[in-house]
This record gives structure tokens, sequence and C-alpha cells, in this order.
């Protein structure tokens, strides 16, 4: 069975059995295969990343074992994990499931690996923080923790942290968006805001009204453009 096989197959079986995916992908790492990736790819240092690669030979990708790209990933400062296979049936291999993987096929655990990054809920409280803290404020600063926070969250999409980055993006930041985006990104909220009101959280309906006004005031804002009413007429044949 070929990796894009197992990883359809997981798919198909509603993602609740990842077992044959990572005993596949363990033989694979012992015996190292190789996997293809984008030469010299180009990412921005400023945000989080996904490693990209594929399982099968592609025009214009160069071919790395499979040890060494999983090593890249685990010692990349802002590197997620490695996403294999994009496309119809993704696997995304986070730190995590490298560390298991490389247990299964009997190696050494890595040695001197990166500094444990951030949480997406830390990476929010720093946003806020530096929004808040008159000693310590910087809008561009705060953008940037809040899209580091959404780039994480964005995978897992818990009902805590991150209907909360969304309403942040979109409430202190929505000149970043398209009006069709903005609204999305309300949307968002809301739904997550609604999912724990029904778990009962005690919090949640003040955040659910707040993200409603918000969508309300862009659905408001229209395109986006803002047009100043006028006070008085032009002239005195204006009434």
């Amino acid at each position: 069975m070929t990796v894009r096989e197992a990883a359809e197959a997981f798919y198909k079986g509603g993602q609740k059995d990842p077992e044959p995916v990572l005993a596949l992908l363990a033989s694979l790492l012992k015996k190292s295969f190789a996997l293809h990736v984008l030469p010299e790819e180009k990412r921005d240092s400023d945000a989080f990343y996904w490693i990209s690669a594929w399982s099968g030979g592609r025009d214009g990708l160069a071919e790395i074992p499979m040890q060494a790209l999983f090593e890249r990933a685990m010692y990349e400062k802002d590197a997620l994990g490695v996403l294999l296979d994009p496309g119809d049936h993704p696997l995304y291999l986070s730190g995590d499931l490298l560390e298991e993987l490389r247990k299964r096929a009997g190696l050494p655990p890595w040695e001197n690996k990166k500094e444990v990054s951030p949480s997406a809920r830390d990476l929010l409280e720093e946003g806020d923080r530096l929004r808040e803290d008159p000693n310590a404020f910087s809008c561009e600063k705060s953008l940037s923790a809040y899209q580091k926070a959404y780039a994480k969250a964005v995978r897992e999409k818990d009902s805590w942290v991150y209907p909360e980055i969304c309403l942040r993006l979109g409430e202190f930041h929505p000149g970043l968006y398209s009006h069709e985006d903005l609204l999305a990104l309300f949307d968002e909220a809301i739904a997550h805001f609604r999912l724990r009101v029904s778990q009962g959280d005690k919090e949640a309906p003040e955040r659910l009204v707040c993200a409603l006004r918000l969508k309300e005031q862009a659905q408001a804002r229209g395109d986006g453009r803002m047009r100043p009413r006028r006070t008085l007429p032009e002239s005195f044949f204006e009434f």
C-alpha cells in the first residue's frame, strides 16, 4: 500500500483509525524512504509554516530522505511539521507525530531539539498584552502575535482560542481583509461561540453577542469605503 492509498483510506474511514497510516510511515522511515520537496523553498520567516512534501515523484521536486526531512522539521524554528501529499488527502505530521514515528521505527530520539514554540493561547495573550499595556504597546507586534496565533489555531479550531483570535483580527485589523473574508472571519467566531453556549460556558453568551455586533457593523460598512454624511446641504436649494 502506498502512502497516498493509506491516507485515502484514513479519510474515507472518517479519520478514526490512524494506526495503518502510522505503521506504514514508521516502516518507510526505518528504510529511509525518499520524499520530494520544493527546492530552495522560500517562506515568510515571521510566520509559522508546514514543510510541504510528496511521497511520489513530481516534476521540479528534489529528493530528500524521510529521516532528514523529519529532522529538519523538528529543528527549524517556525516549522509546525511536515505536510505530506498536499491535496485531497493531506497528512499533517506535527512534531509529536514525528517523534512517535521515530520511536516506532526504532530510531534514537532527536537531541537538542528546537525550543518548544509558544502555543496559540500564549500568542493570543501576548497580542492582547501588546495592545493593552501602555509601557509595551505595539500595534505591529500585536498583529504579528495574532497572525501567528491564527496560523496555529486554524488547524485545530478549538472552540476557546480559535474564535477569540478570529474576533481580535476582525475587530482590530479589519482593513487586512476583503468584505467577504471579514464576514467569514466573524462567522467562524460566531459558530464556535454558539457551540460554547450549547456546552454551558458562562462566558460564551457575552462573547457571542460581541461577535454578532461586530459582524453587523461590518455588514453596515458594505464594501468598506466610508462615505461621510453631510450635516448641511451644499446649497440652500437642497432641502
